[in-house]
């Protein structure tokens, strides 16, 4: 209802959207991000402290917002970097400022201290091969489109599942990073994650010669 924040009727906003917004924050402005991190400031002979208690309790957090609303309590939007990872926490519902300073900073060293992120398959891995079909060669390496990076509690790595599918069998002629599939990550409790698979390498049609003896093969031996 309105682009202020301030209370109005049918001015709603989620925990989910307001860490959409962190992220595009701290992703497309870096040249105002750090202006989050200032404990505070001077204008016109006045300072201002920033009401972001986690600043002083953690050297790694470095953003974001604090709020306040008779309706919905104190809230905080908070960011910290550790180890090059950075995580966003929404924090809203408490009752009051220590309160919501305590809070945040349990819930933050949580997620550092619970969950990893971790690269099960970059871009230069080939992940599988898979059968090419009347292709100068018989196979062609399959590898993620982007870095497969996953976050997962500690204790849910040793049931983590990874699967790969993709269309079978590829047909000719193929351009390397087509499309082709998906690799994905499954753990219990935990949202599917999953990233395409492409092929690593072109691979050129056979002759004509050559073709009719594949698909001779197929007919007798089904390969």
């Amino acid at each position: 209802m309105n682009a202020t924040g301030w209370p109005a009727e049918n001015h709603y906003t989620t925990a989910h959207d307001l860490a959409i917004l962190a992220r595009a924050i701290i992703r497309d402005f870096p040249e105002h991000y750090d202006l989050y991190a200032q404990k505070e400031f001077t204008y016109n002979g006045i300072t201002q402290h920033n009401r972001n208690l986690l600043l002083w309790r953690d050297d790694s957090v470095d953003g974001l917002k604090t709020g306040h609303t008779e309706d919905s309590g104190y809230g905080l939007v908070a960011s910290a970097e550790q180890n090059g990872r950075r995580l966003i926490l929404v924090i809203n519902g408490l009752e009051t400022k220590r309160e919501r300073a305590r809070e945040a900073n349990r819930l933050m060293n949580w997620g550092f201290r619970s969950f990893s992120t971790d690269i099960l398959a970059d871009t230069d891995d080939i992940v599988l091969r898979a059968p090419v079909w009347q292709g100068e060669f018989s196979t062609v390496g399959l590898s993620p489109q982007r870095d497969f990076k996953v976050l997962l509690p500690h204790r849910g790595k040793r049931k983590m599942v990874v699967t790969a599918t993709y269309e079978k069998p590829l047909m000719t002629p193929i351009e390397k990073g087509t499309v082709v599939g998906s690799l994905r990550m499954t753990a219990p409790g935990i949202e599917t994650q999953e990233v395409p698979l492409v092929t690593a390498s072109d691979v050129a049609r056979e002759g004509t010669f050559a073709r009719a003896l594949s698909a001779l093969a197929f007919l007798i031996f089904g390969e």
